[in-house]
């Protein structure tokens, strides 16, 4: 298990025993067959493509051909990535791309938005959109980051990116993410660090130690969600965590209900793909998401649904409005930066539960729930005007509010 920087040493003589074994050279191909988790195995490949390329440009007649004309990218990343395959690396050379890939791959698997912004670009305030392109071969997991980033880039035609805007972009691709899935699926998305730290595919028991996962929601600016895990886990006096207790508590969080445990050998999967909507864009910038299919799309049934109890028939009611209707917009942005202390993902995952619910006596108790994780006064302005629009919902269906 990685558990630090000190552990850096232990991990590559791990790795170099499932590539290299006690070889001297060997083909990259056979470093790709090994044994290593995805991510490291994309970094390599991209790592020695770009060494060829390099190597290429210094010949006056290559350097000559203009590559950055339509079509001929994707003719030099295939040409390339089919001849880094081939190319023979020394024990030293694979220790050192290694060492660079196991520490690019943590920052990444756990600050993918703040480890992507450096690596794009490091010092710099405005990058060439090739050049961006080209880090993007780096990423394994999170696909989605990689696929929209590619299609809106090419769609925009921009020769250069300001590092703001491409921030801003990460965001919000993020959010609508974070916003299409369910506490499972959410907890699921932290699947690549369980796979990662354990350099192989994690069940569900298995354990991690906690910090990597806090510092994937801070880097999702989803603070609220960290608190409430590193409170919990203190006070239950752990300082790990598997995938188990991580879907447990974001549920607890969202809904107020522990599921049952999985079965001990249950693989952990990943939550199948969902298109990401288009996004209202902020005041002032207009680098917006465009809608593009993302690799991730919602299950057929979600667990945020109301669950009728057995032999009981959910009678059909009359249709309650949704709440984000009874919501303004400036409403909303102050509930968000007031109540759920600029958690755009919470106050999302709040109201599509409160959805759900089809009485106000349920609705009611669930954001007594809210308000007593978050130490809220239920009488301030904020909070009274926020449970009266939720109120209102029951009301205009015509039930008369507790």
């Amino acid at each position: 298990m990685i558990t630090s920087g000190k552990q850096t040493e232990p991990v590559l003589q791990t790795l170099l025993d499932r590539t290299i074994g006690s070889s001297p050279t060997t083909a990259l191909r056979d470093v790709l067959a090994g044994d290593i988790p995805r991510s490291i195995r994309t970094y390599l490949l991209a790592e020695v493509a770009r060494w060829l390329a390099e190597d290429l440009q210094k010949i006056p007649r290559f350097a000559q051909l203009r590559l950055d004309e339509a079509g001929l990218y994707h003719v030099q990343k295939t040409m390339l990535q089919t001849l880094a395959t081939s190319y023979s690396l020394t024990r030293s050379e694979l220790a050192a791309a290694l060492r660079v890939a196991v520490q690019f791959t943590e920052s990444y698997i756990t600050r993918p938005q703040w480890t992507l912004e450096q690596f794009a670009f490091g010092e710099e305030h405005r990058m060439a959109a090739p050049a961006i392109l080209s880090r993007l071969e780096y990423l394994a997991e999170y696909a989605y980051f990689p696929r929209l980033l590619e299609g809106i880039l090419r769609r925009r035609g921009s020769h250069e990116i300001q590092r703001e805007d491409f921030r801003y972009l990460l965001g919000q691709i993020d959010d609508q993410i974070v916003k299409q899935h369910n506490p499972r699926e959410l907890a699921l998305l932290t699947k690549p660090i369980f796979d990662f730290y354990l350099l192989k595919d994690a069940l569900l028991e298995d354990l991690i130690p906690l910090r990597p996962v806090l510092l994937f929601f801070e880097d999702k600016k989803m603070n609220i969600m960290k608190e409430y895990i590193q409170s919990i886990c203190r006070l239950r006096g752990t300082e790990t965590i598997s995938l188990t207790g991580l879907i447990s508590l974001i549920e607890e969080l969202y809904i107020g209900q522990t599921p049952e445990p999985p079965a001990k050998e249950e693989r952990a999967t990943e939550p199948p793909p969902m298109d990401v909507e288009q996004p209202a864009p902020e005041q002032g910038n207009d680098f917006t998401l465009a809608p593009v299919a993302a690799d991730l799309t919602p299950p057929a049934h979600s667990s945020l649904e109301p669950r009728a109890s057995v032999g009981e028939k959910l009678s059909p009611g009359p249709a309650l409005p949704d709440i984000q209707d009874l919501i303004s917009h400036k409403q909303r942005q102050r509930f968000v930066r007031r109540i759920f202390k600029r958690d755009l993902a919470f106050y999302t995952g709040v109201i599509r539960t409160l959805n759900t619910m089809t009485t106000w006596e349920e609705a009611s108790a669930y954001l007594g729930h809210i308000y007593k994780i978050h130490n809220l006064d239920p009488f301030s302005s904020d909070v009274v005007e926020f449970t009266d629009a939720v109120q209102n919902r029951y009301n205009t269906s015509g039930e008369t509010a507790a």
